[in-house]
C-alpha cells in the first residue's frame, strides 16, 4: 500500500468512526477517564469493611460499574459473603448471561461495528466488558456454590459443568493447560457427598487428581472411594495417597474458604517519539494484594486442628491468562498506532503541523489499557474435609492472619454432611454453616 493510499484509508476510517458513533466513545474516555479500580474504590472499601448493603448499592451504580458482567459478579460476591445465597444466585446469573450473550454474538458475527471500530481507533475500554476467561470460569463456580448453599444440587451440577466447559475452551484457545478447575469439581463432589451419591463424587475427585489440583484434599478421599467401590482400574492412580477418615467417622463437615482478594489491573505504558508523531503503547498488568493466609478448622473437643488445602490459586491463574492474551492486546495497540499515524499525515497535509500536533495529543490521551477486572473475587480458594463420629461437635475457624470465629456446637447424624462457607477479607472472617443441628 502506498503512503498516499494509507493516508486516504486513515482519513476514511476517521470519517467512518464519526458516522458509526466511535467519537461518542472517545467522549466517554475524556469525561470518564478514571479507571474502573478508581471508580469502584468506595464500593470495594465498603465491601472490605463489611458494609454489604452499601457495597451492593455502590456496585450497582452505573457511574461506577458500566459492565453488566462486572455489576453481576461484584454484587454476587458481596451477597455470597453476606450468606444470602439466593440473591447471589440472581446477581451471578446476570453476569453469566452477559458473558454468554456476548459469546453467542461473537459466534454469529453480530458484534456491533462501532464497538469494534472503537477498539481499533481509541482503546480497548470502548468494548463491552464480559470478563476474562478465568473470570467467566469463576462466575460459574461461584454460581455452583450459591446453588449448593440453597441445596439445589441440579443447578449446582449444571454450573460446575459450565465452568469446566469455559475452562477447556480457554485452554484450547491458547493451546495451554491451567492448573485450574479444582473449585468447580470440588463443589460438585461436595454436592454429591451431601446427597450420598459417592459413586458420582468419585468422578469429580478423579478429575481433580488427574488435573493436579487440590491433591492434598482430593487424593486421600479418592483413595477411600476407590477402595469402597473396589475400582481396580484406579489403583495405580491412588497409590500415592493414604486414607484419612478415622474408623467410625461417618459424618462429615466440609469447609470451603474464599481467601483474600484477587489481583487488580493497572496500566503499563510507554510513549515513543517517531518521525510520524508520538506512539503510545499500553497494556494491563496485574498487581497482587497481600497474602490470604491459611484457613484452619479447630475441633476443641478433640484437641485437633485441620489446615485447609489450596484448591484454586486465582492470583496465579489470572496472571497466566493475561500473559496468554498479551499478544492480541499488543497487536491491537500497534494497529491503532498505525491508523493514527496515517491519519496524522493526512491531517498535516490538509491542515498543517498544528492539526498533526492535535493528533499527537489525542494519541496520548486516548490510548488507555483496559484495567477492568472482578475486584471482589478471592485471591485463592481453600478447603478441608473434616470426618467426624456422629454426635455433638464444636467447630471454630481461625486464620494465620489472626481472624477467629466460633461457628458453634452442632449435632451430626451418621452419614450426614454439613457444609461451611467462609469468606476472609482484610482480617474479617464471614462464616455461614449449612446443615447439621445447632445445639448451641
Amino acid at each position: 500500500m502506498s503512503a498516499a493510499t494509507a493516508r486516504s484509508v486513515g482519513a476514511r476510517l476517521l470519517r467512518r468512526a464519526c458516522t458509526r458513533g466511535a467519537i461518542a466513545a472517545a467522549a466517554l474516555v475524556f469525561t470518564g477517564c478514571a479507571t474502573y479500580p478508581e471508580r469502584a474504590e468506595k464500593a470495594l472499601a465498603q465491601y472490605r469493611s463489611g458494609s454489604f448493603a452499601a457495597a451492593v448499592s455502590s456496585f450497582e451504580d452505573e457511574e461506577v460499574t458500566t459492565s453488566e458482567f462486572l455489576a453481576g459478579a461484584e454484587v454476587g460476591m458481596v451477597h455470597l459473603t453476606a450468606g444470602d445465597f439466593d440473591a447471589a444466585r440472581l446477581a451471578l446469573t446476570r453476569a453469566a448471561d452477559a458473558a454468554r450473550e456476548a459469546e453467542e454474538k461473537a459466534a454469529l458475527s453480530l458484534i456491533d461495528g462501532a464497538e469494534t471500530l472503537g477498539t481499533l481507533l481509541f482503546n480497548d475500554t470502548t468494548k463491552t466488558y464480559v470478563g476474562e476467561g478465568y473470570e467467566r470460569v469463576q462466575v460459574h463456580t461461584a454460581l455452583a456454590l450459591a446453588y449448593l448453599g440453597l441445596g439445589q444440587y441440579e443447578g449446582m451440577r449444571v454450573e460446575s459443568r459450565r465452568a469446566n466447559e469455559v475452562l477447556e475452551t480457554e485452554e484450547k484457545l491458547y493451546e495451554t493447560s491451567y492448573r485450574a478447575g479444582g473449585l468447580g469439581h470440588l463443589i460438585s463432589a461436595i454436592g454429591y457427598e451431601m446427597e450420598r451419591r459417592l459413586d458420582e463424587a468419585l468422578i469429580d475427585y478423579r478429575r481433580m487428581v488427574e488435573k493436579d489440583v487440590g491433591l492434598e484434599l482430593a487424593g486421600p478421599r479418592l483413595r477411600e472411594l476407590v477402595d469402597l467401590f473396589e475400582r481396580e482400574d484406579l489403583v495405580d492412580l491412588v497409590a500415592p495417597f493414604e486414607p484419612t477418615t478415622p474408623e467410625g467417622a461417618t459424618a462429615t463437615v466440609w469447609v470451603l474458604g474464599a481467601m483474600g482478594l484477587a489481583p487488580f489491573k493497572r496500566e503499563a505504558s510507554l510513549n515513543l517519539p517517531t518521525p510520524v508523531g508520538f506512539v503510545r503503547l499500553t497494556a494491563p498488568q496485574y498487581v497482587s494484594r497481600s497474602g490470604a493466609g491459611l484457613l484452619r478448622v479447630v475441633l476443641p473437643d478433640q484437641g485437633e486442628t485441620i489446615t485447609c488445602s489450596l484448591v484454586e490459586d486465582v492470583d496465579t491463574i489470572a496472571r497466566e491468562n493475561l500473559d496468554d492474551r498479551l499478544g492480541w492486546i499488543a497487536a491491537r495497540t500497534v494497529a491503532r498506532a498505525a491508523i493514527r499515524a496515517t491519519a496524522r499525515e493526512a491531517l498535516r497535509d490538509q491542515h498543517g503541523d498544528l492539526a498533526a500536533f492535535g493528533v499527537d495529543i489525542l494519541t496520548l490521551a486516548l490510548e488507555r489499557a483496559d484495567t477492568r477486572s472482578w475486584l471482589t473475587l478471592p485471591r485463592e480458594w481453600q478447603a478441608a474435609r473434616v470426618p467426624l463420629v456422629p454426635g455433638e461437635h464444636t467447630l471454630e475457624l481461625v486464620t494465620t492472619t489472626g481472624a477467629d470465629v466460633r461457628i458453634g456446637r452442632f449435632e451430626l447424624e451418621a452419614g450426614e454432611t454439613m457444609f461451611v462457607f467462609a469468606r476472609h477479607v482484610d482480617g474479617r472472617l464471614h462464616v455461614h454453616p449449612i446443615g447439621g443441628r445447632r445445639v448451641e
